[in-house]
């Protein structure tokens, strides 16, 4: 696995877990919901194929929105 999907990967994580945080903190979802959540994310298998695109993809839109495109 390339370093840029890596870090894509390790991303998207953070985003997951800043996500669950933020809904536990404002009361929309439960402590023991938000555990098992994060249980599963550090558990799963990331689809290497579908994040691969998607790390594409998400570098081609910055580059597009900073004119490099």
């Amino acid at each position: 696995m390339s370093v840029g999907v890596y870090k894509a990967i390790l991303n998207i994580q953070k985003i997951y877990f800043n996500l669950i945080d933020r809904l536990l903190s404002n009361g929309s979802i439960q402590s023991g919901f938000a555990e098992d959540a994060k249980s599963m994310l550090n558990k799963a298998e990331p689809d290497r194929k579908c994040l691969e695109r998607l790390a594409r993809n998400s570098s081609k839109g910055i580059e597009f929105i900073n004119g490099k495109i």
